[in-house]
């Protein structure tokens, strides 16, 4: 069933009586709010493609190595499909058939943009799809619009949350903390709203709540904004770049100067990378920007012209640590490789975010703080879950354990006071009890956070942290990790019974130890209430802990 209303029955008068609210989607509400929609860069499952392919086999190839494949197919065409891909020397292993109907290879602009909702849940955004602004509705894309509801329950009955406008995915961006770019033809293709009912609508469904509308770029086209621009991490957008004689010049550098205008979620202007986008086949420019991140890997349409080993160079450059890998195609410059792929987030995903350092810290202790998300609900493995920094250069990092804070997943570790002058590198990273492991960088090591101490010795601005001491997991069974943030060589800790009685002594080393629930003779204490206090410390460094059975 096609849910995609034709606009030319909608009543004009609609967009004066609707003030700011939105038109019902079918009785179903929106996500419970705050909504998070996840960022290319994080941790996918798979990657929903559509037979007949619109991409080549190794292209399929190269995608099942690292995640699963869901093929768009219909039952009669699996065995053709399953010869194919096996002598494209696809890992069967990691493909799954989902059979449903479809019309168009387009599933970048049709399949499920994937969600957490206000609590934690993870489900598919389905906003509407009927074509094209060029091309006339109703002529099959009904069956690309019912395919994200088809896919939710081929899942098992995923949650489905339907929206009551058109959110084309190439023509959408996000940063996974509430920034969003489309261009104005996004806009124009909702003529049943207003802008700010628009506006209310991605807040409301897709938990933008900072959404810039670029100008449209080209003379005459779809206008998608993965055609002209792509978000590489939260700071940094490669653009594309013509010849000041080609006709689309001054649209796309107007609308290039509205990106280096703006302000990313860490309050800093972005990075902007061009990437010449000269012309190919002479019908057309080449279309880097359309490509994938998948991963640790950065998949590039490469267009068999001149520019190609220019553009995987920049690329590359602009992201380092990432595998820049180039794969032809039957492309256009207006739908390549991005376009006729979805990518699939990870329903149990383990988010981490590092806001990066400053060109400069101050000289003293600094503190590195992150969000640590775990969505499998399985738990953190403390020990997984570590700052690793090292002077730059050195062949080794030191490790020091991420101390939760007050905050929800908010956690915390000190870079220790360094010599004025000195280079650091670091990288945070987190594991959890299903096994999955996550970085920021996202490809640390390959990529690193770099930071510089003041040549200035009196600019200490980060004194240190507070004599507190933390401790994790509250309440704990066999292991409790103890931390003392930015202490020096070795800090004795004390544990008392409910009755003030001595029942160990600790020492921490480098601000860091543990306490195994045991006595000094190595005898497992009852569950109960323990004091543990930094010898000698300071209001602040003692804390109570509960042991459980």
């Amino acid at each position: 069933m096609n849910r995609s209303p034709r606009r030319a029955v909608i009543a004009p008068v609609l967009v004066v009586l609707l003030a700011v609210a939105l038109p019902p989607a079918a009785g179903r509400a929106a996500p419970p709010p705050p909504v998070r929609q996840c960022a290319e860069w994080e941790p996918v499952e798979g990657v929903m493609i559509r037979w007949p392919l619109g991409i080549n086999g190794a292209l399929v190839a190269e995608m099942s190595e690292d995640v699963l494949v869901y093929v768009i197919i219909l039952p009669q065409q699996i065995d053709q499909a399953t010869s194919s891909f096996s002598a494209y020397g696809v890992n069967l292993d990691n493909v799954r058939w989902v059979t449903a109907d479809s019309y168009s290879h387009w599933s970048r602009d049709w399949g499920p943009q994937c969600l957490f909702d206000g609590d934690g849940e993870w489900g598919i955004g389905d906003p509407w799809f009927d074509g094209y602004p060029w091309v006339p509705r109703g002529r099959g894309y009904e069956d690309d619009d019912d395919t994200p509801a088809e896919f939710a329950n081929w899942l098992g009955g995923e949650n489905l949350w339907q929206p009551p406008f058109y959110l084309t995915g190439g023509n959408w961006m996000v940063d996974g903390h509430g920034r969003g770019f489309c261009t104005e033809a996004q806009l124009g293709e909702n003529d049943h709203l207003t802008e700010a009912q628009f506006r209310q609508g991605v807040l409301d469904w897709f938990g933008v709540d900072a959404l810039t509308i670029l100008p449209n770029y080209e003379g005459y086209g779809i206008q998608h904004v993965d055609c002209v621009a792509k978000l590489l991490d939260e700071e940094t957008i490669l653009v594309k770049q013509v010849a000041p004689s080609h006709g689309d010049h001054d649209a796309i550098e107007a609308l290039c100067d509205v990106l280096e205008a703006g302000t990313t979620c860490y309050g800093n202007p972005y990075r902007i990378v061009r990437v010449d986008c000269g012309p190919f086949g002479g019908v057309g420019t080449a279309a880097y920007t359309n490509s994938l991140i998948l991963g640790g890997k950065m998949l590039v349409p490469v267009m068999g012209c001149e520019g190609d080993a220019s553009a995987l160079h920049v690329i590359a450059d602009a992201m380092p640590g990432y595998e820049v890998l180039g794969f032809a195609g039957s492309w256009y410059y207006y739908d390549a490789l991005h376009c006729r792929t979805m990518g699939i987030f990870d329903r149990g995903l383990l988010r981490v975010d590092a806001a990066p350092p400053p060109a400069e810290i101050p000289f003293g202790a600094w503190p590195v703080r992150a969000l640590v998300d775990d969505r499998s609900e399985a738990g953190l493995d403390p020990d997984g879950c570590a700052l690793l920094w090292r002077l730059a250069g050195a062949p080794d990092f030191a490790e020091l354990a991420l101390a939760p804070l007050a905050a929800p997943d908010s956690f915390e570790a000190w870079i220790p006071a360094l010599p004025p002058g000195s280079e650091v590198e670091y990288y945070v990273r987190a594991r959890d009890l299903s096994g999955r492991e996550e970085t920021r960088p996202v490809v640390a090591p390959g990529a690193l956070y770099r930071t510089r101490v003041t040549d200035d010795p009196t600019d200490a601005g980060a004194a240190g942290p507070p004599a507190v001491l933390r401790a994790w997991p509250r309440p704990f069974r066999d292991r409790l990790r103890l931390a003392l943030p930015a202490a020096r060589g070795e800090t004795a800790v004390a544990i008392y019974d409910a009755r003030g009685r001595l029942v160990r002594r600790l020492v921490l080393t480098g601000g860091q130890g543990a306490w195994d629930g045991r006595d000094a003779r190595g005898r497992a204490l009852p569950a109960g209430i323990y004091l543990v206090r930094v010898a000698g410390g300071e209001a602040g460094a003692a804390l109570k802990v509960v042991k459980l059975r």
